[in-house]
């Protein structure tokens, strides 16, 4: 879902993104626009919106919607200090926290040590949630380290299986 980012109008989400801005009927048809451009998903992340995140009037009635629409909500974590998490808290709107965007650098070692810190978080917390782009370089890591997964004592699940299952930061 693209959100309003922090730079922002020289960082742009682009045409429908959803912005500080505007009124609360404009980021929901924006909102409504984006949703039916697609089918078959369980919900939405949001894409860029480090400023939209992290203002709770903005956020307050997208949430909302997704919650009447019966789908999730999956913050990126772009904004530490994002509304999300705790706005899909007080609506029972079922969320999850991006543990790492493991290829914010593109290279076969940055992602080999964000998934060795996701394995690591995975332990600990007994959940942990991947992000990632769709790069070749991301995929074959992603390829190499599901097969190790049993070894190491882990399960991939959809992220829908470990909605509200964090713990609160």
């Amino acid at each position: 879902l693209p959100m309003e980012p922090k730079g922002f109008p020289r960082n742009d989400a682009g045409p429908f993104g959803l912005l500080t801005s505007l009124q609360p009927d404009q980021n929901q048809r924006r909102l409504e626009w984006v949703l039916s451009r697609i089918t078959g998903y369980i919900g939405v992340t949001n894409y860029r919106g480090g400023r939209f995140s992290g203002n709770k009037t903005a956020m307050q009635p997208v949430l909302a919607v997704l919650k009447r629409r019966g789908l999730m909500f999956i913050d990126s974590m772009e904004n530490a200090i994002s509304t999300g998490p705790a706005i899909a808290a007080a609506l029972k709107l079922p969320t999850a926290r991006a543990s790492r965007i493991i290829d914010r650098v593109a290279s076969r070692a940055a992602i080999a040590k964000q998934l060795a810190e996701i394995a690591r978080i995975a332990k600990v917390q007994g959940v942990a949630v991947i992000m990632a782009r769709p790069y070749p370089v991301t995929i074959r890591a992603l390829k190499r380290w599901i097969s190790k997964l049993d070894d190491m004592g882990l399960v991939l699940a959809p992220v829908s299986a470990v909605a509200n299952r964090q713990k609160s930061r």
